[in-house]
């Protein structure tokens, strides 16, 4: 019986044994480095319960997730990051400590379908991170995004272009529009239609999927509650209500169209912090006085970064930085290994509030970053020298006992020697 070849699924990635090397000593590095400022290395499972990774990202990971049943019949996945299980380790031992630090490395796994913009990237990768948990100081921001920062140039990487923001901000702003959840989620989830698309092209889609309300909608409402004591056909009578009760909380088209305008001016608002932090307090004449104030976040965070030897001419404020993941409250950045770069290698920020989403009930702050290791040993592997060999080859006349005493000498000196045997 003939078998045919069992082939790599596609986008996974046979790794070489010079990228391994490469890769191991980038992490040994960084391990080393992170040592230094307390950070203690720790491993969680490859796999977990689905549900650790739902209830985290709040649905968004789901149709990336590696996800099946194992034979004792619970839901599991391969895990596509690591933090959640981390939040689980902070758990156990905060009781020991105030400031928890953390550093971890391992293959994380996400899916990509084939018409994603990702959709050749490999879906195993490595990641190297680290967490901070116990503290919301503007110290521990800076902590967390300079190390992240110094990491990277402890392998060689000196001038990166670094991306931050902060999510509170754009939290607070909408407050002022009275933007609902699912308002707000979606004007912080289509940041770049809302860059380039027209507001009719927005409203367009918010109307389509229910964030605002559609005048065709609202010219049979009166019908509706009229309809509910007669004939309703197929619907029950709480259908109906629940069906106004929805129709009555969807945004005002003229509310929606006021935020939509701020953050349209907000999200092209990118540059270094002192011009950005201008431009920025001037969209905000208009507004309430009181969030002027948030500007001081980020005069505060370059204070910090300055404290931490970080060279800021290298730092972008960037008011249209935004996250896949929703959980993100206060500081998020992006990391690049130079300023021409379009895709990051670095990518981090704080999520104070995942500790009671995946239902612990300490109040446990949290911040940290992750690096794409293998991004990062394909920009550097061109700088790697080849070790050195000695590579004996067996003849039909050689003598093995003497070719076995000189490979064995050699490694006993640390050099790399081995035999190529014949039949």
């Amino acid at each position: 019986m003939k078998f045919k070849p069992v082939n790599k699924i596609p986008n996974m990635e046979d790794i070489s044994s010079e990228i391994i090397q490469k890769r191991d000593n980038i992490i040994y590095k960084l391990g080393s480095f992170l040592n230094l400022y307390g950070y203690d290395q720790v491993e969680t499972p490859i796999i977990e319960e689905t549900e650790l990774f739902i209830r985290k990202s709040g649905g968004e990971l789901s149709n990336k997730l590696y996800s099946f049943v194992e034979p004792g019949g619970n839901k599991v996945s391969l895990r596509p990051e690591i933090t959640s299980g981390l939040v689980r380790t902070a758990n156990q031992k905060i009781s020991t400590s105030k400031n928890l630090r953390f550093y971890y490395n391992g293959p994380v796994f996400r899916y990509s379908s084939p018409e994603e913009i990702y959709a050749n990237k490999s879906r195993q990768y490595t990641q190297f991170g680290a967490e901070l948990f116990g503290s919301k100081s503007i110290h521990s921001d800076a902590e967390i995004l300079s190390i992240a920062i110094k990491g990277l140039k402890i392998i060689g990487i000196n001038n990166p272009k670094i991306c931050i923001f902060n999510m509170n901000i754009i939290n607070e702003i909408l407050s002022i529009f009275n933007i609902s959840d699912r308002g707000r989620l979606f004007l912080i989830k289509n940041v770049e239609d809302i860059k380039i698309l027209s507001n009719k092209e927005i409203i367009k889609k918010a109307k389509s999927i229910g964030i605002i309300k559609n005048n065709k909608i609202e010219k049979n409402m009166t019908y509706s509650k009229d309809s509910i004591n007669g004939f309703i056909g197929r619907r029950t009578k709480a259908d109906i209500i629940n069906r106004i009760k929805l129709e009555e909380n969807l945004l005002d088209e003229n509310r929606f169209l006021s935020a939509l305008n701020f953050v349209k001016k907000m999200y092209k608002i990118s540059g270094d912090p002192d011009k950005s932090l201008s431009k920025f307090s001037k969209l905000l004449d208009n507004y309430d006085s009181k969030f002027k104030l948030l500007s001081q976040y980020f005069i505060d965070l370059i204070e910090a970064l300055e404290m931490e030897k970080i060279n800021i001419s290298n730092i972008i404020l960037d008011f249209g930085l935004s996250k896949s993941i929703s959980y993100y409250n206060g500081l998020i950045f992006d990391i690049y290994v130079n300023s021409k770069a379009i895709e990051s290698i670095a990518s981090g920020g704080r999520y104070d509030d995942l500790n009671k989403i995946l239902g612990y009930q300490n109040n446990l702050p949290a911040l940290g970053f992750a690096y794409n290791i293998d991004e990062i040993t394909k920009l550097l592997r061109s700088e790697e020298k080849k070790v050195s060999e000695n590579i004996l080859k067996q003849t039909k006349s050689n003598n093995m006992r003497e070719i076995i005493n000189k490979v064995n000498k050699d490694r006993e000196s640390g050099f790399r020697s081995y035999v190529e045997y014949i039949e």
